[in-house]
């Protein structure tokens, strides 16, 4: 139970785990009240579909007066790899207050039940993705650029049909997929410092509920996939986005960017790795990188 409020306008509110489906539906009509649909969706996949999520890790603040959800957290477990070592990592999100009851210090008593649950569980370090210099002032500090990208014009693409890129073919990923994209990942993320594991179980819920849109290289003679890219319109509608890819050769690479430049547009964007072949492969042909 914590004080809220000032001389005007003093309440008991408690801070407590989610607990049934009556607190789930409640703290994803609040996010989505709060921040719009697109958290609202958000907040149901972590609460009904996420592998590793409990309700336990998603902490909600009520008026005692009211029983309204005037603020909520939450906490997102991750196993990370540091040059191959396993690190248990908890992440810090889904941080919205009601506007009326800002400034009152609901945030930072969530967040100290944070780092509380982050010791006693055991975890090595947490992260957050957030508003700029905000989290400073709860001891984080700027570790990873985030979002980084290369831009190309895809008029550099070459149209030519050569050698390069002829044996692979692009087909749209399915749950049953997950082996194949874990053992494809795997190898892609061997050589990138830090990343986040991913099983085959994660893999089937990115697709099926976060439905990122992953495409499989397949070799044309053999049917054996070779690779993926995660492809997405861009939101100004002027062409391409590989959010995330596991390319390993050329020969692969220019598959990839010969069958995106088919989609059409002005634009492709080479997300992550940016150690990658396929953001290699880009930069042969003039793309530019832009800020994270």
């Amino acid at each position: 139970i914590v004080v809220i409020g000032d001389r005007q306008f003093r309440s008991l509110a408690e801070l407590r785990s989610v607990r049934d489906e009556r607190d789930v539906e409640r703290y994803i009509a609040f996010n989505r009240a709060i921040n719009g649909e697109e958290e609202g969706q958000f907040c149901t996949r972590l609460l009904r579909y996420h592998p590793e999520t409990r309700r336990a890790d998603f902490q909600l603040v009520e008026d005692a007066r009211t029983r309204e959800v005037v603020s909520t957290t939450c906490l997102i477990p991750w196993v990370c790899r540091y040059e191959g070592i396993p690190l248990r990592v908890a992440m810090l999100e889904m941080v919205a207050t009601h506007p009326q009851y800002r400034h009152r210090g609901l945030v930072r008593t969530q967040i100290a039940r944070f780092h509380r649950l982050v010791a006693e569980r055991g975890f090595d370090l947490s992260i957050i993705q957030g508003i700029p210099y905000y989290y400073r002032q709860y001891g984080y500090a700027y570790a990873l650029d985030h979002s980084g990208a290369d831009t190309l014009p895809i008029w550099r693409i070459p149209t030519s049909e050569g050698a390069m890129g002829c044996h692979y073919t692009l087909r749209e990923a399915v749950q049953e997929d997950g082996p194949v994209l874990t053992g494809l990942y795997e190898r892609a993320m061997s050589e990138v410092p830090i990343h986040v594991a991913r099983n085959a179980e994660f893999w089937a819920y990115l697709i099926a509920h976060v439905r990122v849109p992953v495409h499989i290289l397949e070799d044309r003679s053999t049917g054996r996939a070779g690779g993926y890219v995660a492809i997405r319109p861009m939101k100004n509608g002027q062409g391409t986005q590989i959010t995330e890819s596991a390319i390993l050769g050329m020969d692969m690479a220019w598959a990839a960017m010969r069958a995106i430049r088919a989609r059409g547009g002005q634009e492709i964007r080479l997300g992550w790795p940016q150690d990658g072949d396929l953001v290699r492969l880009g930069r042969s042909l003039g793309s530019q990188p832009l800020p994270g």
